[in-house]
């Protein structure tokens, strides 16, 4: 498969995106809790997706448990003094926990139950129940290849009735 130069473009940008747009949540996060300037986010984005490639590096612990923390409570010590980054990291996992167990519970909500059949899941149901019929009766209307005649025959005697 052949990927152009901007198809593979897309993920790095995807992810630069995704990194930037979760470092200025967690720099909102701080700012909710304490007084913090905007001219800090850049280093606020930094600090988050260094945290978090560190919780990743851990194979240790599940989801970089204390790694995380005990990093970015580091690098919030150049904002803070070490109690109040300390707490800001611990409040952090908590709110990403937060935001996790959101998540599974929408879609834990959103996933229909077992065994029922919605009418839009039914309706699919039979028009694909009616597309293969068509498709079998299309089939079955179709000449046999026996029944086919071909239009040049070896017969040397029809040969000679179309000269």
């Amino acid at each position: 498969v052949r990927v152009s130069f901007w198809q593979g473009l897309a993920p790095p940008l995807f992810s630069f995106t995704m990194w930037t747009l979760n470092g200025f949540a967690f720099w909102l996060f701080v700012r909710s809790i304490t007084e913090i300037s905007i001219a800090a986010i850049p280093a606020f984005i930094g600090m988050n997706a260094a945290a978090y490639f560190i919780g990743y590096a851990s194979f240790i612990t599940p989801s970089g448990l204390g790694f995380r923390e005990a990093s970015l409570a580091f690098f919030l010590n150049a904002f803070f003094p070490a109690p109040i980054a300390v707490s800001i990291a611990f409040l952090t996992r908590l709110w990403s926990i937060g935001g996790e167990l959101l998540g599974v519970g929408i879609a834990v909500w959103l996933k229909p139950k077992q065994g029922s059949v919605t009418s839009n899941q039914s309706s699919v149901i039979s028009n694909q129940s009616s597309v293969i019929g068509n498709q079998s009766s299309a089939i079955s209307n179709q000449p046999s290849v026996s029944s086919l005649q071909s239009p040049i025959s070896n017969n040397p005697s029809s040969v000679d009735s179309q000269q």
